[in-house]
């Protein structure tokens, strides 16, 4: 039969069964109607195509006086967009008369009796997170019951505090506590304070339930111990969000607290099976920890109450040789625990005829404030060492007398040799002054006493690699005497290579930073190279080099421009980059140079690369 039409008409009644797993199930508390079915039996409003099966039951709980119409549209929970309408009429006294599932209902004339159903193995319920909800209204208990259920949730409930902390003595031991602190009593009876006693909020977490949403009131709820605070109405996913995630934060930290102590012990396994003694001792001295080695070393167990001061004494701990114990203030323990690292081999352990060397080493841990919190401290056996080095003393001894006499030998033999060497030295020392010279013969022009050509082509490779990691722009000056052959015809070649020296010189004094190379290029023709320097700062040394040469007056009556000597400059300036060369920036000076020739001499001329790619060019006025 197809039911999703029909009317059922109910009699009035309290509770009716428990959920089954094949029912429909309705509550109505407070005028609101809440809908639970284990089988989604509102998916068969919606799926016209399938012949559903009338629910074998109908559950009706109320606790309230119902209105003579109401109708109240649920959401499906089968569905996405799905919804429900309910309707519902009640005589005048109050008594529900039906229900309506849909608006074209027909009457069913007999109520349907309940389906009994029994209750899930314990097997089963232990599989879930078990809940204790401790609250006054059962309404409330058996929707929260049923809603939680159909969560894989397990819930239990108590009416008060008293009965649940009655079942808290009895060892009933649920996962989470939620706490309706609106009940009589709830407050008073200080329930959550006696829960806290007995497990802390992370063993058993509370949440509180409340009508009081008031900051204060969550805030002296969460000071009294409580996990969360809830306020009603109760909304379903902020419910299970919470439950979720404070049974979450359990299970991490349950199982953080498992490997904590599995890691213990794993270590105390680590450290009895050392083979050395392990001791651990309190900021007191006291005794924290004692491997089993460390027992067997000191000939007896564990003394805890033991202080620094009687640990000598106690442990009969005496200076190596001697009959003093051993002082308490310089025991590796009491040192560690001021904060020093400390290895100590002079300690020995009587007992009786028996005694034992140790090595023993103190290492004191720090807390994140840097404050000593223990003092670890290890020690072994190192007897049968000691016995092996009194014996290998006895041998060197031997040993030394034999050295002795050979020392002798060679010390005279030294003696010879120091000499040798010294001589050595001082022919080594003239090679090096010698090799220095030749270093710079090689790299310096002998007329002029500025860099030879040789030395201008490795510094401007050098420079320019330099330069192309770093990004920086590098200059280069070319410049010549104007007119040089006719001076030399006219004043020799003894009045020329003055020229060239002193050209040269005064070029060396205006370039003056480290950095910075002139260099004999050629005949008359010099090189300035300057790294880092932009097209502003060449021609600025450009302009300098050209006057101080001016400067210098030197006759020069060969020459068509002026009565003195004069220079011609060229400039070229560019940012080395991969797959370029210096031969580039030689080429532009060069070309630069012959421009300062073509247009009248005792200029410059430059070129350079401008920030768009384009080669520039800058040619300087006649001078005055």
């Amino acid at each position: 039969m197809d039911w999703a039409g029909m009317t059922w008409t109910i009699e009035p009644m309290r509770w009716l069964g428990d959920f089954g797993t094949n029912d429909l199930t309705l509550a109505l508390t407070s005028g609101i109607l809440f809908a639970f079915s284990s089988l989604l039996i509102s998916r068969c409003l919606h799926q016209s195509q399938a012949q559903p099966k009338a629910p074998e039951s109908l559950n009706i709980f109320t606790d309230h006086p119902l209105h003579p119409s109401t109708q109240e549209v649920l959401p499906d929970p089968s569905e996405p967009d799905g919804f429900i309408a309910y309707h519902w009429e009640v005589t005048d006294t109050g008594e529900l008369k039906t229900i309506v599932i849909s608006p074209d209902a027909l009457v069913a004339e007999s109520p349907v009796p309940p389906l009994e159903i029994p209750p899930q193995p314990e097997s089963v319920q232990d599989q879930t997170p078990h809940i204790l909800m401790v609250d006054d209204d059962t309404v409330t208990i058996q929707v929260l019951k049923q809603f939680l259920k159909f969560h894989n949730y397990t819930l239990s409930s108590a009416l008060d505090g008293k009965e649940a902390l009655a079942m808290l003595e009895r060892g009933f031991l649920p996962d989470l506590i939620l706490l309706n602190v609106d009940m009589p009593g709830a407050v008073d009876d200080d329930v959550l304070s006696i829960i806290r006693k007995q497990f802390s909020a992370d063993r058993l977490p509370v949440i509180l339930i409340s009508s009081h949403n008031q900051f204060e009131d969550i805030r002296v709820a969460l000071e009294q111990g409580a996990n969360d605070y809830l306020s009603k109405p109760i909304i379903k996913d902020e419910l299970l969000a919470c439950i979720h995630t404070h049974l979450q934060n359990q299970q991490l930290k349950q199982e953080a607290h498992r490997l904590i102590v599995a890691h213990e012990k794993q270590l105390s396994q680590f450290l009895e099976a050392l083979p050395v003694g392990v001791s651990v001792h309190k900021p007191d001295g006291s005794i924290f920890y004692f491997n089993q080695m460390a027992q067997y070393l000191l000939f007896q167990g564990t003394h805890p109450n033991v202080t620094v001061e009687q640990f000598s004494s106690t442990y009969q701990i005496y200076q190596i040789g001697t009959e003093t114990l051993y002082p308490s203030s310089e025991l590796p323990v009491a040192r560690a625990l001021q904060g020093e690292c400390v290895i100590v081999e002079d300690l020995e352990i009587r007992r009786g005829a028996n005694s034992i060397l140790l090595e023993v080493r103190g290492t004191p841990v720090f807390d994140e404030m840097g404050t000593v919190i223990y003092a670890l401290v290890t020690f072994q056996d190192i007897t049968e060492r000691k016995r092996a080095e009194r014996i290998l003393s006895d041998y060197s001894h031997e040993l030394e007398l034999e050295v002795s006499q050979r020392t002798l030998q060679l010390a005279e033999a030294n003696t010879r040799l120091q000499t040798e060497i010294q001589e050595r030295k001082q022919v080594e020392q003239a090679l090096h002054v010698a090799n220095q010279e030749l270093q710079r013969l090689v790299h310096v022009d002998g007329l002029t006493q500025v860099a030879n050509r040789r030395c201008f082509d490795e510094r401007v490779q050098w420079e320019w690699q330099r330069l192309i990691r770093e990004e920086q722009p590098l200059a280069l000056i070319l410049f010549d005497v104007d007119y040089f052959k006719r001076y030399n015809d006219c004043y020799g070649h003894q009045a020329g290579d003055t020229c060239l020296r002193q050209v040269a010189q005064t070029t060396a004094q205006v370039v003056n930073r480290p950095a910075d190379l002139v260099a004999r290029y050629g005949g008359e023709e010099f090189a300035v190279i300057l790294p880092c320097t932009d097209p502003t700062g060449a021609i600025a040394v450009a302009e300098n080099i050209r006057q101080a040469i001016q400067s210098l007056a030197i006759p020069h009556s060969q020459s068509d421009i002026s009565p003195y000597l004069t220079v011609s400059l060229g400039i070229s300036c560019i940012i080395p980059t991969l797959g370029s060369s210096a031969e580039t920036l030689i080429s532009c000076a060069d070309r630069a140079l012959y421009t300062a020739k073509q247009q009248g001499r005792n200029r410059y001329a430059s070129t350079f690369w401008s920030n768009d790619g384009s080669l520039q060019a800058d040619l300087q006025p006649a001078p005055q």
